[in-house]
């Protein structure tokens, strides 16, 4: 002890702050270290949980991402499928609606030609009968002293059938 006395250390003073300095490490260690420990364990934790959560979240992400690229792709058939079908359909009722256009325009000019075979058989029994009236008047200019009426109807009647 002699020799920290000529160093100037007052061995008293040295083993009460010793004393101080290992009391105020025991309250440090209990009311900050620990708390700080359990602080910083926590944290470390939560860290840990989020990244946890974000792989889930990834994965969960990246499943719905596939999801997706299957409905979008099975949209895309369906989609194709339906397209096809109904351009078939188009086609098979443009064809239809081609024949019965036909069948009509078939229709319109058979009637057209019964229409003008009527007329022109209407025109021919117009004419015949115009030309018995007049081959009736000319031979009863020519003839009227020579023949009486029966007579003139027979002969209009057999030119007429002639005709």
């Amino acid at each position: 002890m002699e020799l920290l006395e000529k160093l100037g250390i007052d061995w008293r003073l040295l083993i009460a702050q010793l004393i101080n300095f290992v009391v105020l490490l025991g309250v440090l260690y209990k009311f900050a270290y620990k708390p700080l420990l359990k602080l910083l364990q926590d944290r470390s934790e939560k860290i840990e949980k989020s990244l946890a959560d974000a792989k889930r979240i990834e994965e969960h992400l990246g499943a719905a991402q596939k999801e997706q690229r299957r409905i979008i792709a099975d949209a895309e058939r369906e989609a194709s499928k339906v397209r096809e079908e109904a351009i078939a359909r188009a086609e098979k009722q443009g064809e239809e609606l081609l024949e019965r256009t036909r069948h009509q325009a078939e229709d319109i000019i058979a009637k057209a030609k019964q229409q003008i075979e009527a007329h022109k058989r209407q025109m021919v029994s117009d004419a015949q009968t115009e030309l018995a009236g007049l081959v009736t008047t000319a031979c009863e200019k020519v003839l009227s002293d020579v023949m009486d009426q029966n007579i003139e109807r027979r002969l209009a009647e057999k030119t007429v059938r002639e005709f």
